[in-house]
C-alpha cells in the first residue's frame, strides 16, 4: 500500500464460482450485470442488477442466470478489461439460449445517474 498504488477497496477472499452480489431483485424484466458491488447498487435503483465481482462470468453464476431465464444486459466498466469481459460474458450467456445485450456506459456505472443508466440500457437493446 503505497501512495502510488492505493487500493480501491479491500475484499476478503471469496470463492466467486457461485457468488454474485444482487440488488433490486425482482425489479424489471431483465437483469443487468456489473463488475463491482457499488455499480450493482447504483444500477439496482433502476432494475435488478448482479455484480459478478470482476470481469469474468463464472459457470456457476451463468447457470443461475440461465435458470432465471430473464434477458440480460451486460454493463461492465468502459475500460479494456470491461469490454473484453462483456463480449465473453455475452457469448457465454447467449449459448445458454438467453437474450443478451451489451451496454456501453461512458463511465463506470457506479457514477451514472438513474437517467443515464436507463438510457444506456435502452440503447443496448437497440443495437
Amino acid at each position: 500500500f503505497t501512495p502510488d498504488h492505493a487500493p480501491k477497496y479491500i475484499n476478503p477472499f471469496v470463492d466467486k464460482s457461485n457468488v454474485a452480489y444482487r440488488c433490486g431483485v425482482g425489479l424489471g424484466d431483465y437483469i443487468v450485470l456489473t463488475e463491482a458491488i457499488l455499480s450493482a447498487a447504483r444500477v439496482g435503483r433502476v432494475c435488478e442488477s448482479w455484480s459478478i465481482l470482476g470481469t469474468s462470468l463464472t459457470d456457476g453464476v451463468a447457470a443461475q442466470l440461465a435458470g432465471r431465464g430473464l434477458p440480460i444486459v451486460v454493463m461492465l466498466d468502459p475500460d479494456g478489461a470491461g469490454r473484453k469481459g462483456s463480449t465473453l460474458a455475452s457469448r457465454r450467456l447467449r449459448s445458454t439460449g438467453l437474450r443478451v445485450s451489451i451496454a456501453h456506459p461512458h463511465r463506470d456505472p457506479k457514477y451514472l445517474t438513474k437517467q443515464e443508466i436507463t438510457e444506456c440500457i435502452k440503447q443496448s437493446w437497440q443495437q
